[in-house]
């Protein structure tokens, strides 16, 4: 069985997309991995200058559940 998603989970996940695509946030990055898919987003966060992590590029991908 195939879980359907809830208008309220891609709501919620469109707008918080859509915020970070209009004011992205310094040093971290996100995309869809499918443009047609909002529970798939691959993250990338860049090391903060004068740190430990600085010119580190550090690349994952978050995977929702479309649970309802």
């Amino acid at each position: 069985m195939t879980a359907t998603p809830s208008s309220s989970a891609v709501r919620a996940l469109s707008l918080e997309y859509k915020s970070l695509q209009e004011e992205p946030v310094e040093g971290f990055r996100v995309k869809l991995l499918n443009e047609d898919n909002l529970f798939e987003w691959e993250v990338a966060i860049f090391g903060p200058p004068d740190t430990l992590y600085q010119g580190g590029y550090f690349k994952a991908y978050m995977y929702t559940s479309p649970r309802t």
